[in-house]
């Protein structure tokens, strides 16, 4: 089958076909991002246990067989067409029944994403169907709509993979932007029309990760990196951005100059390039990312501005671009 959905909490994507790869470090893990529950992905390739996949936001990678289960197109269609829901809290259980004394079926990580159905009449519960069939419940308040469409499932892997080749070379001087994308669209679908709204809700999906703790590839309150943290954050607002911390061409997010962001012209919402480092702006030169520095290694707010006590001057010095949603 061409199509899968990832069915555990938490599937690691290897950039290889193995665990680990060495380097002049020594020896590393070959993470470089993760499937939360219930997304898809496009089967590219299967051998010795291994599948090479495209997810839906445009990124490649490989993950053990077990942590798929397989669908027609088909199927996969028909269930993007229904209610899907995204966890919206650290951690959440499903239950057999709407009562806490029912039996946990699975417990899900924020970003995860789940069948919502009709027919709870137990206030404060919602009625889900989960990827092996079975139903179950949780928490309404648990849960938030999906307001992003796994888009690249229905693209040409090859031609994705061709703009991909090309991303890492012209890190610094790609322009970004895509083709037939609009924002007012999203506007309009989900926001009332309201850009500022949009805007806030860029903010408010990253701020849900504060504190939550740095990891090489993570995307999840396990532990999040910094381009996990951007893409999670415009995903969860309805805007698939690159995975990795770099404006590529062909995705939505357009090159915006640094002296606007060193001079506080940003929007809220709009993103900070740094060398192997992406935050995203807040206002008042302040910004939230997830920085591995040792002290601070995690979810934080910093600063821009060289008079605020928690500046990041380090990051002022390199920052090379900024990137914006128009």
């Amino acid at each position: 089958m061409r199509f899968a959905v990832f069915c555990q909490p938490v599937t690691v994507i290897y950039d290889r076909p193995a665990f680990t790869k060495a380097t002049e470090k020594g020896v590393l893990s070959a993470i470089s991002d993760e499937g939360l529950y219930g997304m898809a992905c496009h089967v590219l390739d299967r051998q010795d246990g291994w599948v090479h996949i495209l997810t839906g936001y445009g990124y490649m990678g490989y993950v053990r067989e077990d942590s798929l289960i397989y669908m027609t197109e088909q199927a996969l269609e028909d269930r993007d067409r229904r209610r899907l829901a995204v966890v919206d809290v650290y951690c959440a259980d499903v239950m057999s029944l709407p009562a806490v004394q029912g039996v946990c079926l699975n417990s899900l990580v924020s970003g995860s994403l789940v069948e919502t159905l009709s027919g709870c009449e137990e206030p404060g519960w919602t009625k889900v169907r989960l990827i092996n069939g079975k139903e179950g419940y949780m928490r309404t308040q648990h849960l938030e709509r999906k307001r992003f469409r796994e888009e690249y499932l229905w693209k040409d892997a090859n031609e994705v993979e061709k703009m991909l080749e090309t991303a890492s070379s012209r890190a610094k001087t790609a322009m970004g932007g895509q083709d037939g994308f609009s924002l007012k669209k999203v506007l309009d679908q989900w926001y009332g029309g309201s850009e500022e709204a949009f805007r806030d809700s860029l903010v408010e999906e990253a701020m849900k990760y504060m504190g939550v703790q740095y990891r090489w590839g993570g995307k999840s309150p396990r532990g999040i990196d910094c381009s996990g943290l951007a893409s999670m954050a415009y995903m969860r607002s309805g805007v698939l951005i690159y995975r990795d911390a770099s404006i590529v061409d062909g995705f939505p997010v357009t090159r915006l100059s640094v002296s606007d962001a060193l001079e506080g012209k940003l929007r809220k919402g709009d993103l900070l390039y740094f060398p192997g480092h992406v935050a995203i702006y807040m206002e008042n030169g302040r910004f939230i990312h997830s920085t591995a520095r040792a002290g601070s290694g995690g979810v934080v707010v910093n600063s821009l501005r060289s008079s605020d006590p928690d500046c990041r001057p380090d990051l002022v010095e390199c920052l090379y671009a900024a990137g914006g949603v128009r």
